[in-house]
């Protein structure tokens, strides 16, 4: 058996305009709530729902000044990247696209669990060995306990597409 599934993350990439966000005059910068709000709405627009959503602080309103947050989808780290792309008076406008980090342990282990049951697999617990990376070909070993024993099943990475990891979840051993 083998199942294709992704986390739940869709790239988000998009110009963004503030107005009224800069503080102060001579070395600008942006308001750091408004920023996140601002992140907030976008990333929700395209589909995100993004949890402890947080930015550093000091960001210059400079065209090229960039400011790396964070945030977790269903639990799973994830990062944005705002990048300064146009300052035209008290206007900002900026790119944002998001980057994937490794499916961490704990998430894996949910997501193969809930895959396994939706495809049929009885039941169970899923014991992955690490975090799955963002690299296309990398795998992790996982079994799943449940009351028809225990299955071994390998996942692999298929796609990584900003913030978006697409992997494959295939019996390993006799099926």
């Amino acid at each position: 058996m083998k199942l294709g599934m992704g986390r739940p993350l869709r790239r988000a990439v998009a110009a963004l305009l503030l107005v009224g966000a800069l503080s102060g005059c001579a070395g600008a910068r942006l308001d750091d709530a408004h920023l996140v709000a601002t992140l907030r709405t976008e990333l929700e627009r395209h589909g995100v729902r993004a949890d402890d959503l947080r930015c550093p602080s000091g960001l210059r309103a400079e065209v090229g000044e960039s400011v790396r947050c964070t945030f977790t989808v269903d639990g799973q780290p994830v990062d944005a990247v705002a990048r300064i792309t146009a300052v035209n008076g008290d206007s900002v406008t900026y790119d944002v696209h998001t980057e994937a980090r490794p499916v961490a342990k704990d998430v894996l282990e949910r997501s193969v669990a809930q895959k396994l049951e939706q495809a049929g697999v009885p039941a169970g617990t899923a014991s992955c060995a690490g975090d799955l990376p963002a690299q296309v070909g990398a795998t992790v070993g996982c079994t799943l306990s449940g009351p028809d024993g225990v299955s071994t099943w390998t996942v692999t990475t298929t796609s990584v597409d900003g913030g978006k990891i697409d992997y494959s979840i295939e019996q390993a051993g006799p099926k």
